[in-house]
């Protein structure tokens, strides 16, 4: 008796990013971008930012927070 079986390929890290919070006044640092990861059983994710406004490096919480007004990058 044979029996094939199949290993899949793991999921690809993957999650989205939404700004949930902008800057109320002109210079302020409020702002907050909201991370979601897609579960691909190798949890937590690590984050970078650019620019990294706050100098915190990778993170693996699910936001950076006490953003300037700016266009960010997440990887």
């Amino acid at each position: 008796m044979n029996k094939t079986i199949e290993i899949q390929p793991a999921l690809q890290p993957d999650f989205t990013a939404v700004a949930t919070t902008n800057d109320i006044c002109n210079g302020d640092a409020t702002g907050v971008i909201q991370l979601t990861a897609t579960d691909n059983g190798i949890l937590p994710l690590s984050y970078t930012i650019n620019p990294d406004p706050n100098g915190v490096g990778t993170i693996t919480t699910n936001s950076f927070t006490n953003l300037p007004a700016n266009t960010y990058t997440i990887t």
